[in-house]
């Protein structure tokens, strides 16, 4: 019985020490290589490619945790097809100065892929001054060719996954 109390007044404590003076809006920008996980999946048998993704969101500092939800816009070549990708996801970095970060995002693709995609993916970030960090992430990635209406949804068997090894700069207002 005292365990939900406890619970709850830990859940005050933890808000009440966050700094929501020091949140704010962000923008990222993400490039890297693609590496494909298993070449051959289209007419065209190539192994690598490129990335490249902007992300916008609102970060909010909770002393050793920064959390920041955020949408993705990217386009992506692994190998090939080629697609635009629009996903919503979560960022979260630990620490000040030399911080590890982990991120994850859901959306979907158009282009010669549509359909569903995903992400997730770890790394590193230091902060060059207060509001500009730069840095190092991997991240595997899952694209699957389907049809999405209101009332079905339809795959045709395709998917393609692939890592990709990229930096990072993010710069925080």
């Amino acid at each position: 019985m005292h365990k939900p109390i406890f619970c709850a007044l830990l859940a005050v404590g933890l808000t009440a020490t966050a700094r929501p003076a020091l949140a704010g809006f962000t923008l990222g920008v993400d490039v890297g290589p693609n590496f494909v996980l298993e070449p051959g999946q289209t007419d065209v048998d190539e192994s690598a490619g490129i990335g490249l993704a902007a992300r916008v969101g609102y970060e909010v500092d909770l002393t050793l945790l920064k959390i920041t939800p955020e949408l993705k816009l990217g386009f992506e070549d692994p190998g090939t097809p080629d697609a635009f990708r629009v996903m919503g996801g979560l960022r979260v970095n630990l620490f000040e100065g030399l911080s590890p970060v982990a991120f994850a995002h859901v959306g979907g693709l158009l282009g010669d892929i549509e359909g569903f995609a995903w992400d997730v993916g770890g790394g590193v970030e230091l902060t060059m001054i207060p509001k500009l960090k730069i840095g190092a992430f991997l991240s595997f990635n899952r694209a699957d060719n389907s049809e999405l209406t209101w009332d079905s949804f339809s795959r045709d068997g395709a998917t393609w996954e692939w890592i990709q090894l990229g930096a990072a700069a993010t710069i925080t207002f």
